[in-house]
């Protein structure tokens, strides 16, 4: 736990790479929202932390993409700390920011996404399956070729692993 929160400390500070025109609000969230994606495959105690500041900062409704990108974060944290139940209640909530917006949108594969690799790890393979090609469609539809190109790989990967591998080159 303490070097999570000197993992915090050291992305804490919101860096300078913001874009021009946007608020404060707006580029600590997005800042904080890219350290705690950085500290998720190293430390998932450091990105859910992480996910709690940049949750703060969002706080409004004006920010509903924000925040279910760190419900996101933290479900994708919290498992992989093998805490399963409250990953899917924050990746509930993720998907519950997302009701009633036009469209879908990279945050929607972005969520598709992270429900497969949690279901990838639990072994529930058509569940993953499902997921994958969500975010697939998600992706396509926001027009996010890396978004896209991660859903393929995963729907591949499983349909390699199965043994389908006429699947998994279509």
């Amino acid at each position: 736990m303490a070097f999570a929160f000197a993992a915090l400390a050291l992305f804490a500070a919101p860096s300078a790479n913001a874009g021009v025109g946007a608020s404060y609000v707006e580029i600590s969230t997005q800042e904080y929202l890219a350290d705690a994606e950085r500290a998720l495959s190293t430390d998932p105690e450091a990105a859910l932390l992480l996910a709690a500041s940049a949750a703060e900062q969002a706080g409004s409704d004006a920010l509903w993409s924000s925040l279910a990108q760190t419900d996101r974060i933290r479900a994708d944290a919290l498992s992989r700390l093998g805490r399963n139940d409250e990953a899917a209640a924050a990746l509930e909530q993720a998907r519950q920011r997302l009701l009633g917006r036009e469209g879908k949108s990279s945050v929607t594969g972005d969520i598709a996404l992270t429900a497969a690799r949690i279901a990838e790890r639990k072994e529930d393979l058509p569940s993953a399956v499902r997921d994958y090609f969500a975010a697939q469609d998600a992706y396509r539809d926001a027009g996010d070729p890396r978004g896209l190109a991660a859903a393929l790989t995963g729907i591949a990967n499983i349909s390699r692993d199965a043994g389908a591998l006429d699947q998994a080159l279509d």
